[in-house]
């Protein structure tokens, strides 16, 4: 008996003992110190412990470096004043700035915005919504010191910025070459107007009219720019396409160069100088026995007719009407031999003065003009 007094008073000496070197400190507002002998500010609430722990304050401890600290905050906080932080890194963390909306802040800077459906702020222009019994969100970010956005992504999923940059450094690619036939991949391209059907299941009464193409035609032309999402939705990077245009331009220049070549050498050999209202003799023929005549009527209002010959050794033989600037407007193959006509539909083409070339195996026979009036 004697030395369970014993055991006992030694228990509760040994309890008095740790409470004296401070292990555990209860303030008398109820506050709770564990492993230190500092008291929890004033203005905090709850459970501080010393070390690598959940909740961390003590200024000592200098192995902590970022251990999750929990502010207290008798009403909002800010991007300077987070309530969810690192010890040693207190302007970093979570904030609550105002009712149903929550930030990110790194170095005292608000980096993001979340906000309720239900709330508009005044940094946000237009009140959220719901689609499909779900949440739309919508992200942004402001400048220091500028009341603008420099970046906000809609819930529906649009975006809006200043500027996009994409890396296109020399010195991050390989295997490049020249992309091959553009004009052509181009010309297969067809550009659509439409609308999304989201936007309509939306509730939206007129959804905005969008233009664009069609990914699964892109694909077919240019698979380079395609690519599928993990729910297999295919989407268009439309910027890669730019590398395309530039070549399909720089190929039709080259065409319409050539053409400009001829058309010069035709006017300098003088080749346009019969009268525009000829009564269609033949002049100029060719040694090869090719040769273009006047086409009639001229001046026409629906259709004329242009004569030629073709010789039998020839390959092929095609009419090219140019516009006075020297404009392609329409190609005319000529399939048969010897004297041939070919009726030029009026209505295809605008009132004004034309140019039409017979060519032969490549090469330039003649020139003529013709007017077609209203």
């Amino acid at each position: 008996m004697k030395n369970k007094r014993i055991f006992i008073c030694s228990a509760i000496l040994g309890c008095i003992a740790t409470l004296s070197s401070a292990q555990i400190n209860v303030t008398s507002a109820g506050q709770v110190s564990v492993g230190t002998t500092v008291a929890p500010a004033s203005s905090a609430i709850g459970l501080w412990t010393y070390g690598d722990a959940i909740f961390t304050t003590s200024t000592t401890n200098t192995s902590t470096s970022s251990a999750p600290f929990i502010n207290a905050a008798n009403g909002y906080s800010s991007a300077t004043a987070p309530d969810y932080t690192w010890w040693y890194d207190s302007q970093t963390g979570i904030f609550h700035p105002a009712g149903d909306k929550i930030g990110l802040t790194a170095g005292g800077t608000d980096i993001l915005d979340v906000v309720s459906p239900s709330v508009t702020s005044q940094l946000i222009s237009t009140t959220l919504s719901t689609s499909n019994s779900s949440t739309v969100w919508d992200i942004y970010c402001t400048a220091t010191g500028y009341n603008k956005w420099t970046f906000y992504v809609y819930g529906s999923g649009d975006l809006y910025g200043k500027s996009g940059t994409w890396w296109s450094d020399r010195r991050l690619k390989e295997n490049i070459i020249t992309i091959p036939n553009a004009l052509d991949k181009v010309l297969k391209l067809r550009g659509v107007n439409f609308t999304y059907i989201a936007d309509a299941k939306a509730g939206q009464g007129n959804p905005q009219m969008q233009m664009g193409l069609i990914a699964q035609e892109v694909e077919k032309v240019v698979p380079e720019v395609v690519r599928t999402g993990s729910d297999g939705m295919l989407g268009i990077q439309y910027q890669n396409l730019v590398g395309l245009l530039i070549e399909a331009m720089k190929e039709q220049n080259k065409r319409i160069d050539s053409l400009q070549t001829v058309l010069n050498s035709c006017c300098n050999a003088n080749s346009f100088n019969q009268n525009a209202t000829g009564t269609g003799s033949l002049t100029n023929p060719a040694p090869n026995g090719a040769a273009l005549y006047q086409n009639v009527p001229n001046p026409f209002t629906q259709n004329t007719t242009i004569t030629c010959i073709i010789p039998e050794q020839s390959n092929s033989a095609s009419l090219m009407v140019f516009d006075m600037n020297g404009g392609l407007k329409k190609t005319i193959p000529v399939n048969g031999k010897n004297k041939q006509s070919i009726v030029v539909n009026g209505g295809q083409l605008a009132a004004s003065m034309y140019y039409y070339t017979l060519i032969v195996d490549g090469k330039e026979i003649d020139t003529k003009k013709m007017i077609l009036t209203q």
